[in-house]
């Protein structure tokens, strides 16, 4: 169970730092913040990645974490699909935030990529819980929000400034709202 889970938190964070480097633009550079996100995401990872292997996860926990670190990478490459093609810019960047895409996972969540990330930090407290592992998780997330909440304020500030604010509305910041998901799924039926 142990191998198992290193490995799938390994491979988690293996694709996220390629699409780090290869998913989104750096035509604005990285920016500090963005820099300090980096490292920050290196020493928790390293973190999660020693509590794992030295943890012996009971099956519960064990099924929790797969859970979650299944859930994180179909997330991602959900919202990756949802891009077709297109490259969004690197959290705190300052670049103009372009095109708004609002089909695929983007229907129901803003913040795919964010959540995908959360997801995976969630799996390391699940399978290994800890002051440590839960510190990373806490900081991580926190990381996310700020980085969603910069995002959304230079949409406001864009030319896309009134369709995004009702794509707000309907878009949950990491979570689907509720009622949105449900109109969906209706609508398929």
């Amino acid at each position: 169970m142990k191998v198992l889970l290193v490995s799938l938190a390994l491979i988690s964070f293996g694709i996220y730092t390629h699409a780090i480097r290869y998913l989104f633009s750096r035509a604005g550079g990285v920016a500090p913040r963005m820099k300090v996100l980096q490292l920050l995401g290196t020493i928790s990872a390293i973190v999660q990645i020693i509590a794992l292997a030295a943890s012996t996860p009971t099956t519960p926990r064990f099924a929790a974490a797969m859970i979650l670190y299944g859930g994180g990478l179909l997330v991602f490459f959900w919202a990756r699909r949802s891009l077709a093609g297109r490259r969004f810019a690197l959290a705190f960047s300052p670049d103009d935030p372009g095109t708004l895409v609002t089909s695929g996972i983007y229907r129901y969540v803003r913040h795919p990529f964010y959540l995908a990330y959360t997801l995976t930090w969630v799996a390391g407290v699940a399978a290994a819980p800890s002051l440590w592992t839960g510190i990373t998780a806490g900081c991580m997330v926190a990381m996310y929000v700020y980085a969603a909440r910069t995002e959304e304020s230079r949409f406001k500030l864009s030319g896309a400034a009134e369709e995004y604010e009702a794509y707000r509305s309907r878009a949950g910041l990491f979570l689907p709202r509720l009622r949105v998901l449900v109109m969906g799924i209706r609508a398929k039926n």
